[in-house]
C-alpha cells in the first residue's frame, strides 16, 4: 500500500522544531485536517525529532476515545 505525501506541512514541522528548541512558549501542537491529507504521516515524521522522553502523541482518530486508549497512546 502506498502512502500519500503530506500536503504543505512545512509550517507545522518548523513550528515543532522551534518548540523542541525551546524557542516558543507553546507545549502542545494540535495537528488537524481532513481525512487522508497526511496527519498520521506527519506524526511519523515528527516522532524522530523528539528528544528522548520529551514528546507524547495522542491520535484522536475515533469519535469516542476513552481514557484507556489515551493512556495506551501515551
Amino acid at each position: 500500500m502506498s502512502r500519500r505525501p503530506h500536503l504543505d506541512r512545512e509550517p507545522e514541522i518548523a513550528l515543532f522544531e522551534e518548540m523542541m528548541a525551546g524557542a516558543r512558549g507553546e507545549r502542545i501542537l494540535l495537528i488537524e485536517g481532513e481525512s487522508g491529507i497526511g496527519k498520521s504521516l506527519l506524526l511519523e515524521e515528527l516522532r524522530p525529532r523528539c528528544p528522548a522522553g520529551g514528546c507524547a502523541s495522542v491520535n484522536f482518530r475515533h469519535e469516542v476515545y476513552d481514557a484507556g486508549e489515551t493512556l495506551a497512546d501515551l
